[in-house]
């Protein structure tokens, strides 16, 4: 069983909008502490994380929704900062509350291992066999899980590193020399916020560049986010999907596996078929568990070095 702890990702809280609930390119609004702070006549959102304002500059940028609304910081003070938006569809965008932002050349003032994550570690401990580490950036953030693993009297528990952030690509060598050296490890390359942290422009290259990384450290890598996402949905997989997988397969994927099946809007279940086009055998799934098997809701691909470093749910690696 595979569990994710979901680090330092900053939400959007409250929101105050005019009537029509929607912002389009050239509109302002502004990020504030609390509601109150904001202008009557202003769109203004809080995020869960405020102190985020201690650390904006002119100029930085701000990704909102996964990276449907860009903005950029135009002004900053104590209590607030003001955003242009930059980036919405012609129709404009709505703000809505428990939306993911992303601040990509913005230092994060969160601890990388919350109470809250640090509670959720302490209640699943005794039935996960992979635990998944959100938006982990430097060697250090891995201590600290490590020790708290330790602690909890499961030191050598199998970690996923999940790639998210610029600083996380830059600091990836770092990253696995201190987990592996410690505990089996996979590496996953979390498509959605690493995309908007990036920029989509460089997302195919990063992506090749951690799946030679990890290959030359045999380190299996989980390829996610919307890996044949629409064929879940409908049965019938997009162009790109198709490319995806067919990509996938050239660089060692064992198969696309998920944690439950979505149900299509006409009320059919389904799951993502290995990219070979065949069912999975026993032997197949077999071979492929102590090397890595991921639970979701959606399908991601695992691409399997060419030696995987020995049995996942002991902890045990070949020498």
């Amino acid at each position: 069983m595979y569990a994710d702890l979901a680090g330092p990702k900053v939400r959007t809280l409250d929101v105050h909008v005019r009537h029509d609930a929607r912002v389009r390119i050239g509109d302002r609004i502004a990020l504030v502490r609390k509601l109150h702070e904001a202008k009557p006549d202003e769109a203004a959102i809080t995020c869960t994380i405020p102190a985020i304002l201690d650390h904006l500059r002119d100029g930085d940028p701000m990704w909102i929704d996964d990276g449907r609304i860009g903005c950029v910081v135009e002004r900053v003070d104590p209590s607030r900062a003001d955003l242009r938006i930059t980036q919405a569809t012609e129709r404009g965008n709505r703000l809505r509350p428990d939306k993911g932002l992303n601040f990509p050349k913005t230092e994060i003032p969160a601890a990388p291992l919350s109470a809250a994550d640090r509670e959720a570690l302490a209640a699943i401990l005794d039935v996960i066999d992979v635990v998944g580490y959100s938006f982990v950036r430097k060697a250090s953030d891995i201590e600290t899980l490590q020790d708290e693993l330790a602690r909890l009297g499961r030191p050598i528990l199998p970690l996923a590193l999940k790639i998210e952030t610029l600083e996380g690509v830059n600091n990836l060598p770092a990253l696995i020399v201190q987990a592996a050296g410690r505990q089996p490890t996979a590496v996953m390359i979390a498509r959605g916020d690493l995309a908007v942290e990036i920029g989509y422009r460089r997302l195919a290259e990063m992506q090749e560049e951690i799946l030679w990384l990890c290959e030359a450290a045999s380190i299996p890598v989980i390829w996610a986010t919307q890996v044949l996402d629409e064929f879940v949905k409908t049965g019938m997989p997009t162009r790109a999907e198709i490319t995806d997988a067919a990509y996938g397969r050239t660089r060692g994927l064992r198969h696309a596996q998920q944690g439950r099946t979505r149900r299509s809007g006409r009320g059919s279940a389904r799951r993502p078929p290995p990219v070979d086009g065949g069912a999975p055998d026993e032997e197949d799934v077999a071979h492929a568990r102590p090397t890595f098997l991921v639970a979701g809701l959606t399908p991601s691909i695992v691409a399997v070095s060419r030696s995987p470093p020995g049995n996942w749910r002991s902890g045990e690696r070949q020498s």
